[in-house]
């Protein structure tokens, strides 16, 4: 596969970055597993999802989050804490 050009990198910077503040850990899971698998080429600084361990660890995260969606109290605090996360998470993934 071809490297991405810089259209492309900026498209991409620009749906991570606005993806991850919806569910980051999936964004993270996803384009992992796409390079992994080598569907997508990722740019250099996005190489490390597609590590094993951290695909394993976003994976853990993805099943964690749709159970902590499902209990009211546990939710609310998941959304606080994960509001903060988020924000500089989303900016690294761009």
């Amino acid at each position: 596969m071809q490297a991405l050009d810089t259209a492309q990198l900026i498209a991409l910077a620009g749906a991570l970055g606005w993806a991850s503040g919806l569910r980051l850990y999936l964004v993270m899971l996803l384009t992992g597993l796409a390079g992994f698998m080598g569907w997508i080429v990722l740019p250099q600084g996005l190489h490390l999802l597609a590590n094993p361990v951290v695909l394993s660890i976003s994976g853990f995260m993805v099943f964690i989050e749709f159970f902590a969606d499902k209990i009211p109290g546990l939710d609310s605090l998941w959304d606080v804490v994960h509001s903060v996360i988020r924000i500089p998470a989303g900016a690294a993934l761009a």
